[in-house]
């Protein structure tokens, strides 16, 4: 199915440490229940890792396994990122993309 909804991984991917729990979801509440999934997930810092200082970001496998279904090109990955990140997180990932 094209376009790839991005949060499919953070759902149902697995093979690497940052694989996430499988679970059930539901039709009526999917795009609530997948948002919640990438929410989660962005916010392990094993998963999205940020350093302020060194305005760096490390990034889970499955981020590079299926980046081309997160954007093209590292900001527009960690862009698409940044928005299911949250307080501190969201505000370096931010500031991280303006200094790029």
């Amino acid at each position: 199915v094209l376009p790839v909804d991005h949060r499919i991984h953070f759902a149902l991917n697995c093979g690497a440490k940052a694989c996430p729990p499988v679970k059930w979801f539901t039709e009526e509440a999917l795009d609530e229940e997948l948002g919640i999934a990438a929410q989660a997930w962005v916010e392990l810092d094993d998963n999205v890792g940020v350093d302020a200082e060194k305005a760096v970001v490390t990034l889970s496998q499955i981020c590079n396994w299926y980046a081309v279904d997160f954007g093209k090109g590292s900001q527009e990955v960690v862009r698409t990122l940044a928005q299911y990140a949250l307080g501190d997180k969201k505000a370096i990932l931010t500031d991280v993309l303006c200094r790029k």
